[in-house]
């Protein structure tokens, strides 16, 4: 009976969430990432993001913003990490994804282009994310997608 009971606390404890740290699947607590290639409205006057995938545990790359977009249309503004998907602590090493802020200055269409960079002795890859941005009047309500 005790061996029983031993087992059945042993099962409580690992069912627990709190007793395993795995990403909790029920609660999104982070931004989802921006599919690669898609069109993105925003309303000029209003900030926008673009939410790129983390580049995994210990990554050696990071992402960066490429130039040649129309700075007169849009403005960077700030790069942050999104809110860690792990319910306690991170696993070691755990890179969450990055959120790129940008400003809208005015009405127009441009394209970001997001390359990833080698942070240190590491060799270059081709790896790219593609987004087309178009600024819509102030006045405009951009319909939101029903599941």
């Amino acid at each position: 009976m005790r061996i029983f009971i031993r087992l059945l606390l042993l099962i409580g404890i690992c069912g627990s969430p709190m007793a395993c740290n795995q990403p909790n699947r029920t609660v999104l607590k982070t931004p989802l990432v921006t599919p690669d290639r898609s069109q993105i409205q925003a309303i000029n006057g209003r900030d926008f993001e673009v939410v790129l995938p983390s580049l995994g545990a210990g990554a050696q790359y990071q992402w960066v913003l490429q130039t040649g977009y129309d700075e007169s249309t849009i403005q960077f503004s700030a790069e942050r990490e999104a809110p860690s998907e792990f319910p306690a602590q991170a696993p070691p090493g755990y890179a969450p994804n990055r959120i790129f802020t940008f400003k809208t200055l005015a009405v127009g269409q441009t394209d970001l282009t997001f390359e990833q960079a080698p942070l240190a002795d590491q060799p270059p890859v081709t790896t790219q994310r593609s987004f087309s941005v178009q600024v819509l009047p102030s006045q405009t309500t951009i319909p939101t997608s029903t599941p």
